[in-house]
């Protein structure tokens, strides 16, 4: 995720538990983000005014699952942000309850650097495509006059007849 000629660069935050994680996360991202905040907790995220200018989150879920994902579901219904969970190896309730939170994508951990750079970067280029394509309500609602429209014209005749 480097900056080129007319690429932006994600506004980021981490919520990590341990100071040697949040160390290794600051120096894999370093220059990969326009702004990249790392946290102890997701309490120090939360009311934050730069909240609402995140385009990616990481969030650490081997402590304090529960507050965390109540946290995302919250995020995601306010925010087009992309959301990646990190989770302890072999929890798959907890990777399901994740995804249902909004989570678009969970890694085990310990997750590699390189493996945690593929998925922000995918799911940067996801947020971003997502954000440039234009709403398609336009084409959905004459799609649904029209079936509504063959709806009454079947019971006009069902009822003339």
């Amino acid at each position: 995720m480097t900056e080129g000629a007319g690429t932006k660069l994600p506004r980021m935050a981490a919520v990590l538990g341990g100071a040697v994680a949040r160390r290794e996360f600051r120096v894999t991202f370093q220059g990969q983000a326009e702004s990249l905040w790392v946290l102890a907790s997701i309490g120090e995220l939360r009311g934050s005014p730069y909240l609402s200018q995140l385009d990616l989150l990481v969030v650490d879920l081997s402590s304090d699952p529960q507050s965390k994902l109540a946290f995302v579901e919250g995020f995601n219904a306010a925010l087009d942000a992309g959301i990646v969970a990190l989770l302890p190896p072999g929890l798959s309730d907890l990777r399901k309850t994740a995804l249902k939170s909004g989570v678009d994508h969970c890694l085990d951990l310990p997750a590699c650097d390189d493996a945690l750079k593929r998925v922000v970067n995918e799911l940067w280029a996801r947020v971003q495509d997502g954000r440039s394509q234009p709403e398609s309500t336009t084409e959905a609602a004459p799609s649904a006059a029209r079936k509504l429209a063959e709806r009454l014209a079947r019971v006009g005749r069902h009822s003339s007849g």
